[in-house]
């Protein structure tokens, strides 16, 4: 179990490393408050024609330059999403040199350039109250047409589930980060992502989704901080100790439990996110009493909320699924203060893993980062399935859009940081 780098900070999964079909004992207000933003769908009064509306997003800038706008509904009072689909543009210019040679290695240029058809857009960061008045400003109204309506919603339906948590986050939060995302239809290059989070240490993300041959894949064309970003990235919650107990049953059966010290490093926050194997189902998570080994409920008599995959049915999460967890406190987090995390878990198709004779001596031991490749060795040559040699997946690039962009795009960015710190020059990312 780790902390979610992009997010949070370190953490666990059977040793500290560095930071939604199955659901933790819940009370109404995280739970109830995560269904309603997967509920939204476009708000049918609020469908506008555009003309020249823009949004800049550090060093992205987003024109609509002639279509139709819907707000999707509100959320606790707040719109956090919208939809697009018409003309438009979105133009950006990474400052990191080793960032514009990125995307020219993808697109041919040092800088994004390119037109779209649709958008789709989800917010924290106030894009809803920028978008209404430039519109009032334009002196524009609402129009009926309840066919963009019915065209939309049931892609906002699919695509909600990947953003609810991470505003989610937000809405619980005392002290929220901004955050906006765009999924754009692009004419040339098919759809591709545009991401500023302030939780993330390199804040703004452009890439793409695609389907390789072993499944689909994530491109990074570029990332890199916000122009205004803080000097030093500071996480949620680090680490200060842990203890991790397991027993593997004769029927495969791995049981464990995971305590955890952690330290807030930010004030207001609510939800602590954990990196788990998607193959350890979360039994159960909760306060652990500080002295001794007992494991109490909160304060409140309950076990702690969490969310672990919950958009995928039991069938499905080894091939969509993703490793994230993220556990909902009782209380917004005060800086500096401790607390003491126990996580309780089960699986059975790790324990197979686990207990995997090892490679006779002599046997070839592959590590492989894939996600992007040294831009001076080719790949090497792969074995054919008899001679494969036995492979031990460091991070792999294999994703799908069940793992949530600011997570996904965290370990890409964290070797991109530790190259351009290290001084190496490349000139391609695969």
């Amino acid at each position: 179990m780790r902390l979610t780098r992009s997010g949070l900070g370190l953490g666990v999964l059977l040793g500290w490393l560095a930071m939604a079909a199955t659901a933790g004992t819940t009370s109404p207000e995280a739970r109830e408050a995560f269904n309603a933003l997967n509920a939204v769908r476009v708000d049918r009064a609020q469908v506008y024609y555009v003309r020249d509306l823009h949004l800049r997003k550090d060093a992205v800038r987003l024109s609509f330059l002639e279509g139709k706008l819907a707000l999707l509904e509100a959320s606790e009072g707040r719109v956090t999403g919208a939809v697009f689909t018409g003309t438009g543009r979105v133009i950006a210019v990474p400052r990191d040199p080793v960032e514009r040679r990125s995307l020219a290695w993808f697109l041919g240029t040092p800088l994004l350039d390119q037109p779209f058809t649709r958008a789709y857009l989800r917010f924290t960061d106030g894009t809803g109250e920028q978008v209404l008045s430039q519109i009032r400003a334009a002196g524009g109204q609402p129009v009926e047409d309840p066919s963009f309506a019915d065209d939309w919603n049931p892609t906002v339906a699919n695509l909600n589930n990947w953003h609810s948590l991470r505003i989610l986050l937000d809405q619980l939060s005392t002290e929220p980060q901004p955050y906006f995302y765009a999924g754009l239809a692009g004419a040339s290059v098919g759809t591709f992502d545009v991401l500023v989070d302030d939780r993330r240490e390199e804040q703004v993300v452009i890439g793409q989704s695609r389907l390789g041959e072993g499944g689909h894949e994530y491109d990074i064309w570029a990332s890199f901080p916000r122009a205004d970003a803080p000097a030093e990235y500071v996480p949620s919650f680090s680490s200060v100790s842990y203890a991790i107990s397991t027993s593997i049953h004769p029927d495969l059966l791995l049981e464990g439990q995971t305590k955890l010290r952690l330290k807030a490093r930010r004030a207001g926050e609510r939800v602590v996110a954990l990196e788990l194997s998607r193959f350890l189902s979360v039994q159960r998570v909760s306060i652990a009493h500080p002295v001794g080994d007992e494991s109490v409920t909160d304060e409140r008599g309950r076990s702690l909320e969490f969310f672990q995959n919950d958009a995928l049915e039991t069938q499905e999460i080894a091939e969509r699924g993703n490793d994230n967890l993220y556990i909902v406190l009782p209380e917004a987090s005060s800086e500096g203060g401790e607390m003491e995390l126990s996580v309780v878990y089960q699986g059975t198709r790790l324990a197979m893993h686990l207990l995997t004779p090892p490679p006779p001596p002599g046997t070839p031991v592959v590590l492989r980062a894939r996600g992007h490749r040294s831009p001076t060795t080719p790949p090497p040559a792969q074995p054919s399935p008899s001679t494969r040699p036995h492979t031990f997946v460091v991070s792999p690039r294999k994703t799908t859009r069940a793992d949530h962009p600011w997570n996904r795009y965290a370990r890409e960015a964290m070797r991109r940081k530790q190259l351009r710190e290290a001084g190496v020059t490349f000139s391609r990312f695969t």
